[in-house]
């Protein structure tokens, strides 16, 4: 079964600390966490300086609860996959975190037809080799960020910083 806590440290080692960029379209960011996501977990508003001050024990749990139980990555037994999925879903959200883990394992051959995560799914994870999954999960993810610099031009300011991010994922290999 994989680690959280393993995957947790790569992934707020990518997210560092507070960031406030207006370009930013999540707005003020701590560990990852944003406005919107802290206001949706704590069921109310929250202010920048709330996200400022959030502790890394909070975000960690946001971070389990928000990506790591719903996209079910427990069932995955090798922890460098599972933390490509996680570390994808908090910084492109859950829905891009998924397409892009179904396409990498589609084009291994892995062309599940299957509900997210079933048996199937499952199954696919464990046998897909992980250096080939690692190398094909950065190609999508980089074409994730493209297609959104192509969608809406002024997020190219980003790209450079999402491409490092992607390219980082080779060093799970």
């Amino acid at each position: 079964m994989a680690n959280f806590n393993e995957s947790l440290v790569y992934i707020l080692q990518n997210e560092g600390g507070y960031v406030d960029i207006p370009e930013d379209k999540g707005g003020p960011t701590n560990f990852g966490v944003t406005i919107s996501t802290l206001s949706a977990f704590r069921k109310e508003c929250v202010t920048a300086d709330d996200i400022k001050n959030l502790t890394k024990e909070e975000a960690s749990n946001i971070i389990y609860h928000n990506y790591y139980a719903p996209l079910k990555l427990s069932r995955i037994e090798n922890n460098n996959i599972v933390t490509c999925i996680l570390d994808a879903a908090v910084l492109c959200g859950m829905g891009g975190a998924k397409s892009i883990a179904e396409k990498t394992l589609i084009s291994l051959m892995y062309d599940t037809g299957a509900e997210w995560m079933d048996e199937t799914y499952v199954k696919s994870f464990d046998e897909v080799s992980q250096e080939k999954f690692i190398d094909r999960f950065e190609v999508f993810l980089m074409n994730f960020f493209n297609d959104i610099v192509l969608k809406n031009p002024s997020q190219a300011k980003f790209l450079k910083g999402w491409s490092n991010r992607a390219l980082r994922l080779l060093t799970l290999k």
